[in-house]
C-alpha cells in the first residue's frame, strides 16, 4: 500500500484500506481511526477484499406528487424483474456504514474459497467465482457472508430466483446485519414478492429505526400497493430524520393521494419553506389550491415562482393551466407558448402550442 492509505485496526493491528469502516481481519469498527500517513510496520495480511458496493441505491426521485406522485413510486416498484441483472440491487444505503469485509482467518471454513471468489468477481470472472462459492457453501453452509456473495454471483449471472433465495438465507443467518436484511428486502421487492419484502424491511428497521432509505423504500412498497396512508408514516419519519425537502414532497404526494388535502397543503408549504425553487412542489401545491377553489392564490403562487426562476418551463405550463381554468384565455395562451419556447423538445410542446392557438381563436370568436 502507498503511504497514507491505510487504517490500522486498534484491536488486531491489521492493515485496512483507508475507505473501509471495519477491520478485514476481526471486524472491529474503524470509525474514528486516523489514516496512517506511512507504511505500517506489520506483517502482510491475507488478501484484502471488499464486498459488493454499498453506495446509494436509491436515486433521488423526481417528485411529482398528487396527480404525479403515483407515477413516482409506480415507476420504481412496478417494474418487472429484469431479464438481465440490475446492478442497482447490489448497492446499499449511503447512510449505512460499509458492510465489513469477510474475515479471512485461514481456519474458518469456507473463507479461503470466499476470498478467491471475491477476487474472481472483482476481475469479472463470475462463472469461476460461482464454482469457488459453491465449494465454500459446502464447507460452511451456515455462513451468512458466503450465502451473500453467492447470491451476488448468482444474480449477476442471471440466476435471479436462486440469487434471491441466498440473499434471504444470508439475512436469516445474519439477523443482526442490517445490510443483509436490506439486500434481501430489495431482491424480494425486485421479484415482486411484496409481502416478504415488507417483512425484511421491517426487520431492517428493527435494527435501525431511523434508517432513511429503508423507511423510504418501505414507503414505496406501500405506495405502489395503493396504501397511501400506510406509506405516509414512513415518509414522515424519513423526512424528519433527513430534513430532505425531496422526501417531504413525497410525503405530501402520499397525503394528497390518500385524500388528506389539508395535510398535503401544509406539507407542500413546508417543502417550499425549505426549498423555494422546488418547481414541482410549487406546481403541486398550486393544483391543490385550485382544487380547493383558491384560484387566485394558486396563480399568485406560480407567478412568485416564475419571478424567482423565469427559465423553468414547468412553471409556465402550470400557470397557463390555472389561467385557462378561470377563463383568462389570452394570458393562458401566452404562457403555453412560453413553455414551448423554453422546452421545444418536450413531448407535450407541440400539443400545447396547438392549445394556445385554439384558445386565441376561441377568445377571438367570443369578442
Amino acid at each position: 500500500m502507498r503511504a497514507g492509505d491505510v487504517r490500522i485496526c486498534p484491536a488486531c493491528q491489521a492493515r485496512n484500506k483507508a475507505k473501509w469502516e471495519f477491520c478485514v481481519r476481526c471486524g472491529e469498527s474503524l470509525q474514528g481511526v486516523e489514516v496512517d500517513s506511512g507504511e505500517a510496520a506489520v506483517a502482510p495480511e491475507a488478501p484484502a477484499v471488499e464486498g459488493p458496493g454499498l453506495g446509494s441505491w436509491l436515486a433521488t426521485l423526481a417528485v411529482l406528487g398528487f396527480l404525479g406522485a403515483g407515477a413516482v413510486f409506480a415507476s420504481r416498484w412496478a417494474e418487472k424483474p429484469p431479464e438481465r441483472p440490475d446492478p442497482a440491487i447490489f448497492a446499499g444505503p449511503s447512510t449505512l456504514a460499509q458492510m465489513p469485509p469477510p474475515s479471512l482467518e485461514v481456519r474458518k471454513p469456507g473463507r479461503d474459497r470466499l476470498a478467491d471468489a471475491i477476487g474472481m468477481m472483482d476481475r469479472g470472472d463470475f462463472a469461476g467465482a460461482l464454482k469457488e462459492l459453491s465449494i465454500a457453501l459446502d464447507e460452511a453452509p451456515l455462513d451468512g457472508t458466503v450465502h451473500y456473495y453467492y447470491a451476488h454471483a448468482l444474480w449477476t449471472t442471471g440466476s435471479i430466483e436462486e440469487g434471491v433465495s441466498h440473499y434471504v438465507q444470508a439475512a436469516d443467518l445474519s439477523r443482526g446485519e442490517i445490510g443483509y436484511q436490506l439486500q434481501a428486502a430489495r431482491a424480494l421487492a425486485r421479484t415482486n414478492r411484496r409481502l416478504e419484502a415488507v417483512s425484511r424491511y421491517e426487520a431492517a428497521l428493527s435494527l435501525a429505526p431511523d434508517h432513511v432509505e429503508a423507511l423510504r423504500e418501505l414507503a414505496g412498497l406501500h405506495f405502489h400497493a395503493g396504501n397511501y396512508r400506510g406509506a405516509a408514516p414512513f415518509l414522515a419519519r424519513a423526512a424528519e430524520v433527513s430534513g430532505s425537502p425531496v422526501i417531504l414532497s413525497e410525503l405530501a404526494g402520499s397525503l394528497a393521494n390518500a385524500g388528506e388535502r389539508d395535510a398535503a397543503l401544509e406539507t407542500y408549504r413546508r417543502v417550499l419553506d425549505r426549498d423555494p425553487d422546488n418547481a414541482a412542489s410549487r406546481g403541486q401545491l398550486g393544483e391543490l389550491l385550485v382544487r380547493n377553489g383558491r384560484h387566485d392564490e394558486a396563480i399568485g403562487l406560480i407567478r412568485a415562482g416564475i419571478q424567482r426562476k423565469p427559465e423553468v418551463p414547468g412553471l409556465h405550463r402550470d400557470l397557463a393551466s390555472f389561467l385557462e381554468r378561470v377563463g383568462r384565455l389570452a394570458e393562458a395562451a401566452r404562457e403555453y407558448r412560453e413553455y414551448a419556447r423554453l422546452a421545444p423538445n418536450a413531448p407535450d410542446s407541440k400539443r400545447l402550442v396547438d392549445r394556445a392557438a385554439a384558445l386565441e381563436e376561441q377568445r377571438s370568436s367570443a369578442s
